[in-house]
């Protein structure tokens, strides 16, 4: 999709291809952690409420760690 939009990644095939494997990690550790959590309680509201709480602050630091670029305008 971010292709389709105009990105254009910079690492070549074997950069995308890597970035693309570190996602696919990170969502299948972060689905046994909530897997773990809905284990543990006792209720579907109660899973829902503790993965709201655990994911929201991750929702504003999503961007934290991007490099941001000014573009001066002529």
């Amino acid at each position: 999709m971010g292709v389709a939009l105009g990105y254009r990644p910079r690492g070549g095939v074997a950069g995308t291809v890597a970035a693309l494997g570190l996602v696919v990690v990170f969502a299948f550790g972060l689905s046994w952690v909530f897997t773990t959590i809905g284990l543990l309680m006792r209720s579907p509201s109660a899973v829902m409420s503790t993965g709201f709480m655990a994911m929201f602050p991750l929702t504003f630091l999503s961007n934290v760690f991007v490099k941001q670029r000014h573009y001066r305008q002529h």
